[in-house]
């Protein structure tokens, strides 16, 4: 069920959830429709959500409490979070949430998120399968950088974006020599101001 840029608010996503309250729904996407912590956990808490698989709610405002009520209500394999202003709390209950531990694509660009919040998501054990990972427009610097280059976790990564993550060339130098991602086969790199030195690395 896709009802994206359409108002919906929370009122209306917990109406919607009602609705649905008795149906095996797989995918869910809510993109951009207004709504806060209190849709993100009616849609955590819903049983009749419990088969979902995919779900979607970029560009909402859900916060830190919403994002924590998804990762503890939530059995999922693909999350989108983007734009939602989770915040470093957010990106701490996803990385400690033993639910989201089928998790295979996880998107939380700009989300505020710092060097800190990126060692805590690369370090947690429950994000190991992840194969999609969108970290874009967040300031992680070189440090985040180095924190997914030394997870051990993240080897089955294919995908990897950090667009506008200020890396520079120390930054996609980790990248480029990790030992643990060498099954990438896209990774998004624009703005990062990686320079010919960035560039060489990636080169060798």
């Amino acid at each position: 069920l896709e009802i994206s840029l359409s108002s919906l608010t929370s009122a209306g996503t917990v109406s919607l959830i009602d609705a649905l309250n008795s149906s095996t729904l797989q995918r869910l996407h809510l993109a951009q429709n207004g709504i806060d912590c209190h849709g993100a956990q009616a849609i955590a808490h819903a049983p009749g959500l419990n088969h979902l698989e995919h779900l979607d709610l970029r560009g909402n405002s859900i916060g830190p409490d919403g994002a924590q009520a998804i990762a503890n209500s939530a059995h999922l394999t693909h999350l989108d979070l983007s734009g939602n202003s989770i915040g470093p709390d957010g990106a701490q209950a996803i990385a400690n949430a033993p639910h989201l531990c089928g998790l295979t694509n996880l998107c939380l660009g700009s989300n505020r998120l710092g060097p800190a919040d990126v060692c805590w998501l690369a370090n947690s054990p429950h994000l190991n399968h992840l194969s999609h990972l969108d970290l874009s427009e967040n300031p992680i610097g070189p440090a985040g950088a180095s924190a997914l280059a030394t997870s051990p976790h993240l080897v089955r990564l294919t995908h990897l974006d950090l667009k506008g993550c200020r890396l520079g060339s120390d930054g996609v130098r980790d990248l480029a020599n990790s030992p643990y991602l060498n099954t990438l086969t896209h990774m998004f790199l624009n703005r990062n101001q990686i320079g010919p030195d960035g560039a060489r690395a990636l080169a060798q």
